[in-house]
């Protein structure tokens, strides 16, 4: 309920004036005889509006008391006179009054200037408490609120400008420096461009960002939110909007940026290195077993063509190839024998000629070094090999056993291998292999025979002592039975056929030697040589005697 304090020296027109604000449904928060009480009562009691006679009792006028009351309260204030000359009306506006009642009161009046008094101390109140709100908002502000005409002339500039530019709000409103001239060169066509935008499209709003020149020749980032204020017609009326300076902001951005950019890099680098790594490790593993694949294949192989099956077997997978071939050739263009493993490589039939193998398998077998085919070569279309879906690229070359071709190599590379370097060198070191162990199970075969062709001699060294160490027992003896003078010569002639034989004996235990050598440390198979034990004797057939009468035992 609206609370009224009445300032009046009269009795009576106080007590009446009391019965009419009743009448109007208000509280009487007192009577004041003086300025000096009023001031006190509405101290003590807060009313909503006070009625201040201007010329009251005491030293204090109503003027006085009102102005104090306003200034240290803001309680409204409605004068009552019976005056109406200029100069107390002057002396009554300078305190700021809410309504001038004359005396005698029309009581439709008074309620009237009442509500008014309310009502505008109501609202100046609340724009007092906006102002004050947008005050503490534009000294807190971090940054700068402006409104600009449609021509784009300041209307004014508020926040944190000199903060931002180096400049006063007033040097700036004024023109000296304008803010367009602020604008860093290389933006001012996209700040006019906006600008340009919000003083002809209706409702338009914008963020965006451009750089200024400090008053110091610093630059600095600047974040633009702008947006026009249109009246009834829609047409735009001015436009209004704020900067903020985000150039810590941008300068963090940017170094994120360069240490995103950075770690990318590292991670890129990383990854790299890791793929030559993995790269480098799959070659050595792969190299390990090709490397390995013909000895372990030795071991085992009961011949050429078991061989090549075991290697190409092994090869094709621990050396990762989709396809391999290997074959070897005779003297002539047959192939002798042949292998393939891993997907499909033969369309129809297997080659028995050079004829019949790939181009690339062919040109390869005239000249040293890997050939390198990709598929779709038009030589590829003469390929009777079956290897349209087993890769990309295709390598062959030569097997070699000194300066001579005895076979040759062929490899289909999956699609994640590619020919480079790396992988050719990789490919001539398994073709090595491969001739390797060709050329050292071909060398095993000669020796096979060689063990053959000692057995055989031993047996007919065996053979031939024991023929002829039994004649020559029958001679020495029937010959020391004669007592002749040449029967001694027979007997020293007998003895020199026995050294002969004994030298026939030592070269059978050396070639017996050479056998077991061979047998243990190249691994031959006694099969190929079939060991015999031969009749030997401990000692000699014959013994000299100075008695050629004596008998000489056998």
């Amino acid at each position: 309920m609206t609370t009224i304090l009445i300032t009046e020296d009269e009795q009576v027109v106080a007590e009446d004036l009391k019965m009419t604000l009743e009448g109007f449904g208000y509280t009487v928060a007192g009577i004041a005889p003086s300025g000096e009480q009023a001031i006190a009562l509405a101290g003590q009691v807060h009313p909503d509006l006070v009625m201040m006679d201007i010329f009251l009792a005491g030293e204090m006028t109503g003027i006085q008391a009102a102005e104090e009351i306003r200034s240290r309260l803001d309680i409204p204030i409605i004068f009552l006179t019976a005056y109406s000359e200029s100069q107390i009306i002057e002396q009554v506006r300078e305190t700021g009054p809410y309504g001038y009642l004359l005396k005698p009161f029309n009581e439709q009046e008074m309620y009237i200037a009442i509500e008014i008094a309310l009502s505008r101390h109501s609202m100046d109140r609340s724009l007092r408490e906006s102002e004050q709100r947008y005050r503490l908002f534009v000294e807190h502000f971090q940054g700068i609120a402006f409104r600009l005409s449609l021509d784009l002339s300041p209307v004014f500039y508020h926040g944190a400008l000199s903060q931002i530019t180096g400049y006063t709000e007033a040097e700036v409103t004024v023109g000296k420096p304008s803010w367009e001239t602020l604008v860093h060169p290389g933006d001012r066509q996209t700040y006019h461009l906006e600008m340009e935008k919000a003083r002809t499209m209706p409702g338009y709003t914008s963020e965006f960002q451009f750089r200024i020149i400090h008053q110091q020749g610093v630059t600095r980032w600047i974040r633009a939110f702008i947006q026009n204020v249109v009246d009834q017609r829609n047409d735009p009326l001015f436009i209004q909007g704020a900067f903020y300076d985000v150039t810590s902001t941008v300068e963090v951005e940017e170094r994120l940026r360069a240490l995103n950019e950075h770690l990318d890099d590292l991670v890129k680098k990383r990854t790299l290195d890791l793929e030559a790594t993995n790269r480098e490790l799959n070659l050595k593993n792969r190299a390990l077993q090709i490397t390995t694949a013909g000895t372990r294949a030795l071991v085992v192989a009961r011949g050429e063509q078991d061989l090549l099956a075991i290697i190409s077997r092994i090869l094709s997978a621990s050396g990762g190839y989709r396809a391999l071939w290997i074959g070897t050739l005779g003297e002539g263009p047959e192939i002798l024998a042949q292998s393939a493993h891993g997907e499909p490589c033969f369309s129809r039939s297997v080659p028995h000629i050079v004829d019949d193998l790939p181009p690339c398998m062919q040109e390869a077998l005239r000249r040293e070094g890997v050939i390198v085919y990709r598929k779709g070569e038009e030589a590829c279309s003469r390929c009777r090999f079956n290897n349209e879906k087993t890769g990309v690229h295709v390598l062959a070359t030569t097997l070699r056993s000194a300066t001579r071709v005895v076979g040759g190599v062929y490899a289909v590379l999956p699609e994640h291998l590619m020919p480079d370097p790396q992988e050719i060198a990789l490919f001539q070191q398994m073709a090595q292999e491969i001739s390797f162990v060709i050329g050292y199970l071909r060398s095993g075969e000669r020796e096979k025979v060689a063990l053959e062709q000692i057995s055989r001699i031993l047996e007919q060294l065996a053979t031939l002592n024991d023929h002829i160490r039994n004649p020559l027992q029958g001679i020495v003896g029937y010959a020391s039975l004669l007592d002749d003078p040449s029967s001694g010569k027979v007997i020293d002639l007998c003895m020199q056929v026995n050294e002969i034989v004994d030298k026939l004996d030592r070269g059978y235990l050396e070639s017996k030697k050479v056998r077991s050598y061979l047998e243990r440390h190249e691994h031959i198979s006694r099969q190929y040589g079939k060991e015999r034990k031969f009749p030997r004797t401990k000692k000699s057939a014959v013994t000299s005697s100075t008695d050629p009468h004596h008998e000489r035992p056998w």
